[in-house]
């Protein structure tokens, strides 16, 4: 049987094709809990399915919170289940933001931009 299945995400971006490499990069990570689908049967009839963490699992688990803000406005906010991934996406935002040094974070923050990891206990 052939099904249709949509994953719809909304983000902020600087164009359609920015938009959509941005959501495939998402869609591929295998941190990501972008899981909610809609899917289509032949007859027309749509199911909503997440595949997401159980809820047994989920209370038990801490997840890493990246919070960047870019001018005061917060943009992007992303959860890890790892401090490594959650360490690894904030180096490469720091790299994009051309922020190279502790002294060059602190000057951005003054005016707004940064960004935070914050380790929180994932409830259900």
């Amino acid at each position: 049987m052939e099904y249709r299945v949509t994953w719809t995400i909304d983000l902020d971006a600087d164009s359609p094709e920015d938009a959509a490499r941005r959501a495939l990069e998402i869609h591929r990570n295998p941190e990501s809990w972008a899981t909610h689908f809609e899917v289509r049967n032949p007859q027309d009839r749509v199911q909503e399915v997440d595949l997401g963490y159980p809820v047994k699992t989920a209370r038990a688990e801490t997840v890493h919170v990246l919070v960047p803000m870019e001018d005061g406005i917060v943009r992007g906010v992303q959860t890890f289940r790892t401090a490594e991934a959650a360490a690894k996406a904030e180096k490469k935002w720091l790299r994009a933001t051309n922020i190279r040094d502790e002294k060059e974070r602190e000057q951005k923050s003054d005016w707004g931009t940064g960004i935070a990891v914050w380790e929180c206990d994932l409830k259900g």
